[in-house]
């Protein structure tokens, strides 16, 4: 059955993770080649678990698992974490929301208040450290306060996510609504810091950033289109073309923020001509961009290939990855990020109901929001009879 395989699977992933936290330990890994191997195999055994198991001892298990690997990779294989993981995370949990989009019917789906709380409480604990270690009496550098606006934008997505899971059910689908505008423009304003963001000066590095920011700006056109095309009670093989689509628009960044991840941040080698190199597996790949790194800072046309050719394999990995959730027949996932009380019976999140009036024409009905009056804003109290 699905449930053996899955407890099959998982206990391999972990046994497996096990066997990883050992191996530094028993045998030395010395080489570059094997601490990135390690690290990043690692990451994908018990990652996985964490955002996607269905009962909560087992992702409890595989965060203690994930947090033993992040603090065997600082201080036994040397692994840059402090960049590594800020860009590894938000990438997983991009590529979570896709499958949450798949079943969402176009509609922004809640975060779970425990979630919440925790992520606003560590996006706090971020911006305060970066006041403190960047601007607090060194005065003002645009590039410090650009990762304080970021706190700020991630920090809004979040709570207004939160809120929409503990309101009461009239405020709730009020927020719900305002989010279907909020959000997109929140994407929108991460894209254009990234794109405008010096964050590594190597041409490589910039050149990451750069896709990022097009690709968030890309996500957030797709969640407005989206809501355009599900406000207008669309076929049913509109809506998921278009559910397809935005599932698309999170996986991508978020696969390529695990593709920088590993392949620009593994590694921190220090300064070169007041440059700060990062490395990773995309150094390994081509030993000869490790040997003279005048070619990865300056070399823009170079930079442009390497990432004309990753960019390329992420656009097709992150289309089958959305193509297999689609064939595997996901509808959102089974609902950690959905509170209990938006969840049908199966646990699942309810779809939207298809029925016909007696002219023939289509009339939808959905279950996580109040029904719609005529000639009323959206954003008016009076929607939704509050």
């Amino acid at each position: 059955s699905n449930a053996a395989m899955l407890k099959t699977v998982t206990s391999l992933a972990l046994a497996c993770a096990t066997v990883l936290l050992v191996v530094p330990h028993a045998w030395p890994v010395t080489t570059d080649a094997a601490r990135a191997a390690v690290t990043v195999v690692q990451t994908a055994l018990v990652w996985p678990v964490v955002l996607y198991h269905s009962a909560l001892p087992v992702r409890l298990l595989a965060l203690v698992f994930a947090a033993l690997g992040c603090v065997q990779q600082a201080f036994v294989l040397g692994i840059n974490t402090g960049e590594f993981y800020p860009h590894l995370i938000p990438g997983l949990l991009l590529m979570r929301g896709g499958v949450l989009a798949l079943g969402s019917s176009g509609l922004p789906f809640p975060i779970a208040a425990s979630q919440g709380v925790c992520t606003l409480a560590v996006l706090l604990l971020l911006a305060v450290g970066q006041w403190y270690q960047t601007l607090l009496g060194r005065g003002l550098h645009v590039a410090h306060v650009a990762h304080e606006l970021m706190f700020i934008v991630v920090g809004c997505l979040v709570l207004t996510g939160t809120l929409q899971s503990v309101l009461p059910a009239p405020r709730a689908a009020q927020m719900q609504e305002a989010r279907r505008l909020l959000d997109p423009i929140c994407y929108a304003a991460l894209g254009v810091l990234f794109l405008s963001h010096i964050h590594d000066k190597s041409a490589v590095g910039t050149a990451w950033h750069v896709v990022l920011g097009w690709a968030l700006i890309g996500q957030a056109a797709a969640l407005l289109l989206a809501s355009f095309v599900h406000a207008h009670n669309p076929p049913q093989g509109v809506a998921s073309l278009a559910n397809a689509c935005v599932a698309y628009a999170w996986v991508m960044p978020g696969v390529w923020l695990i593709h920088m991840a590993s392949f620009h941040y593994l590694f921190a080698r220090g300064w070169h001509n007041d440059v700060d190199i990062k490395q990773g597996v995309h150094h390994l790949l081509w030993p000869g961009e490790l040997a003279t790194d005048a070619a990865t800072v300056k070399d823009d046309a170079k930079a442009r290939e390497y990432i004309g050719v990753y960019l390329t394999v992420d656009l097709l990995f992150s289309a089958a990855l959305v193509l297999a959730a689609i064939l595997g027949g996901s509808n959102g996932g089974r609902g950690d990020l959905i509170p209990s009380k938006e969840l049908d019976d199966d646990g699942d999140l309810p779809l939207p109901t298809r029925t016909h009036n007696a002219d023939n024409t289509l009339k939808m009905s959905n279950p996580l929001v109040a029904p719609v009056q005529e000639n009323v804003s959206p954003f008016t109290t009076s929607r939704f009879g509050s």
